[in-house]
């Protein structure tokens, strides 16, 4: 996560780390909001009405007893944003995980103005005196990627670039069904037809 040493702070004296002038990494969240919450608990999310998001907190696990979290997350959002009748909802596990910070992690966040919740995700991660978090969209559109590659350590260079190309579609051959995936769900907005032909086995 990224450290920026600046802090900004509102009208009413909340402060929050200001985010990179880029902003801030868009966390990966490979595991489903959802996931180990009971199914009556993911139909009541799905029943909320309104404009709605998910809340994280920094490296949360699951915790049985979320009332400090809560109550933290309702005092902190709407001294960020106008949220006068936020509601936050927190999760029950379906069963018990043993894990090193088991699900389910996510809260829904609701009863929030659209452009209040705009804001929320569109920085993601906030970081107060009081506690980190980080807000997602209720139903995020697909992302862009299919693979992340981490612990490469490549110079910047054509070279070194093409190494990596190829690596990654060595690997993306190797599997028909990624192949099939991508030919037949590629648009010509995200895959030229020439990236297209080069997907096609051989």
């Amino acid at each position: 996560m990224d450290t920026p040493n600046t802090a900004t702070a509102n009208n009413n004296g909340q402060q929050y780390t200001t985010p990179p002038a880029a902003g801030s990494r868009f966390p990966e969240t490979m595991e489903k909001f959802t996931r180990n919450m009971t199914d009556k608990n993911i139909l009541d999310f799905e029943a909320t009405e309104g404009n709605k998001g998910w809340v994280r907190v920094y490296r949360a696990s699951y915790d049985p007893n979320p009332r400090e979290t809560v109550q933290r997350l309702k005092h902190v959002i709407p001294r960020l944003v106008d949220a006068p009748t936020l509601m936050i909802s927190p999760p029950t596990a379906a069963e018990e995980l043993r894990e090193r910070l088991p699900a389910p992690w996510h809260f829904l966040i609701s009863s929030i103005p659209e452009k209040s919740l705009k804001i929320l995700t569109d920085q993601t991660v906030w970081s107060t005196p009081t506690i980190t978090f980080m807000v997602f969209q209720y139903a995020p559109a697909l992302p862009r990627y299919i693979m992340t590659l981490k612990n490469l350590l490549i110079f910047d260079y054509e070279e070194g670039v093409k190494f990596v190309r190829d690596t990654v579609i060595a690997l993306i051959k190797s599997l028909p069904k990624a192949i099939d995936f991508l030919v037949n769900h590629s648009s010509p907005e995200d895959h030229h037809q020439k990236g297209r032909k080069l997907l096609r086995p051989a």
